[in-house]
C-alpha cells in the first residue's frame, strides 16, 4: 500500500549498503524483514508471500494452468516479450475467456519468446 511509511521503507531498502556489495534486492529485503527494520515484521507492516506462490516452477514462467499458477510474473524478460505476452493473453481473455485448466498461456509465452529471438530489435 502506498503510504509515507512504505516510501521510507522502499528508500531504506534501496539505499541499503548490501545492495552495493552485490546482494540482490530480494536478498536484502529478506534480511531487512528478518532484522525487523522499521518494525516491518513485528508491526505487520510488511507481509511476505510463501516461496513459490507467484511462480510454481522457476524453470518455466508459465508452468501450469491458471488453476494452479494464477499469477504470471515475467520479471527479467524484455519489454517486447512482456508486452506481446500480456497483449495476447488479454485478447484471449476478451474473446473466449481463459479456462482455469487451459495451457494456452504456455503457448503464448513460448511464441513471445520465439518472436523476440527472431526479431531482437522488437
Amino acid at each position: 500500500r502506498r503510504s509515507p511509511w512504505s516510501s521510507k521503507f522502499l528508500q531504506r531498502w534501496w539505499d541499503d549498503p548490501r545492495m552495493q556489495q552485490g546482494l540482490t534486492d530480494q536478498e536484502v529485503l529478506e534480511l531487512l524483514y528478518q532484522e525487523d527494520v522499521m518494525t516491518c515484521r513485528s508491526k505487520g507492516s510488511l507481509q511476505l508471500l510463501p516461496p513459490m506462490t507467484l511462480n510454481s516452477d522457476s524453470l518455466s514462467i508459465v508452468a501450469a494452468a491458471p488453476r494452479t499458477q494464477p499469477v504470471v510474473h515475467l520479471g527479467g524478460h524484455g519489454d517486447t516479450v512482456r508486452a506481446q505476452f500480456f497483449r495476447e493473453a488479454l485478447a484471449l481473455q476478451r474473446q473466449d475467456g481463459l479456462h482455469r485448466d487451459s495451457l494456452k498461456l504456455q503457448d503464448i509465452y513460448v511464441e513471445s519468446l520465439r518472436q523476440a529471438i527472431k526479431n531482437p530489435e522488437g
